[in-house]
């Protein structure tokens, strides 16, 4: 079984929002990055579908060098080999494009992917990966049970209403995981110490099979909504402060 886990670094904290030259995309600074919460789940996953049916599992990310960091999470927990596509991050519609390429030419079994950035939110590129490669998928995935020499997976997802849908996929495939499907395993200092010193592949997307294609979506405001409402501070004595109070309830009745 030859697993891909696609993994992204994800900012800790932000700072100068603000959108790209080009349009295509958000630039923000930040001196922290850290591995993407759902895409670790994704990870837990492929690790144990890996000690179930035994073979490989590879994390895949997007980025310049400091992407390197969801990679290095990836290793210190266990995966065999780490691969970053040289690239830098726009669209869902430009990352899927790139990743979906790579992982072409890495060749695969099944794809896992998170069901979303924290970052962004968008929830789109573990399906634009599955409709470019042309394999099934399955989004908010919560159970996966490998059926070992069939070439198939059951699988467990969320739908609506509380209740839950049970699959049978054939292989190759694309799962979304969600958050939750297992325990996140603890990662010792000495692991994530050792991950940095391992080789990280690079692929340069100048190698890859992409579409040259112009963008269709464009970035064109960020920023925080506008505030109708403030929080207001006000003091006195009790008998006052109930007056007061009194008065601002009946504002909003009006």
């Amino acid at each position: 079984m030859k697993t891909i886990v696609c993994l992204k670094a994800v900012p800790k904290a932000i700072a100068n929002l603000q959108i790209a030259d080009a349009g295509d995309r958000i630039d923000c600074q930040s001196n922290q990055m850290f591995l993407n919460e759902s895409d670790e789940y994704a990870l837990e996953a492929a690790l144990a579908i890996k000690k179930k049916l035994g073979g490989e599992v590879i994390a895949v990310t997007l980025g310049k060098l400091p992407a390197q960091r969801a990679l290095q999470t990836g290793l210190a927990k266990g995966v065999d080999r780490a691969v970053r596509v040289d690239d830098q991050i726009r669209n869902a519609e430009a990352t899927s494009a790139a990743l979906a390429a790579a992982i072409k030419k890495i060749g695969y079994d099944l794809i896992l992917t998170g069901v979303e950035s924290s970052d962004s939110l968008g929830g789109e590129v573990g399906i634009r990966i599955a409709a470019k490669l042309k394999i099934p998928c399955a989004y908010a995935v919560v159970g996966v049970e490998p059926e070992d020499g069939l070439g198939k997976l059951k699988v467990t997802k969320e739908i609506g209403g509380g209740m839950k849908q049970v699959l049978e996929m054939s292989l190759p495939s694309l799962l979304c995981i969600q958050q939750g499907i297992l325990p996140l395993s603890f990662v010792p200092l000495k692991n994530m110490l050792q991950a940095q010193t391992r080789p990280i592949e690079r692929i340069s997307p100048d190698t890859l099979d992409i579409p040259k294609q112009p963008g269709k979506l464009r970035v064109i405001q960020v920023g925080r909504p506008v505030e109708t409402h403030r929080a207001t501070m006000i003091d006195g004595e009790p008998a006052e402060l109930a007056h007061k109070l009194y008065d601002i309830i009946r504002s909003f009745s009006q």
